[in-house]
């Protein structure tokens, strides 16, 4: 850890991390192909790996094909209704 702290490198963060960030950056739901192509061009973690953990984060919700958001922000707006 000292190396990439002394080579001012970002932290690093893993896939569930990097998607939660992408998520609430954006605003609103994404589809999961450009989910995958903006993390995947930081080139920090592959396309097929984005792909897998985006199904298996559980802070993380499929709310029709294809689209993904946040669970927090599904959660409160079903509860806002």
């Amino acid at each position: 850890m000292y190396g990439l702290a002394s080579w001012e490198l970002p932290p690093y963060k893993t896939i569930t991390e990097s998607i939660i960030e992408l998520l609430r950056k954006h605003g609103k739901p994404m589809r999961r192909m450009d989910i995958a192509r903006v993390l995947a061009a930081r080139k920090t973690h592959t396309k097929s790996s984005i792909l897998v953990l985006l199904q298996k984060a559980p802070e993380v919700v499929r709310i029709e094909p294809g689209l993904y958001d946040l669970r927090e922000r599904v959660e409160r707006a079903h509860s806002e209704t």
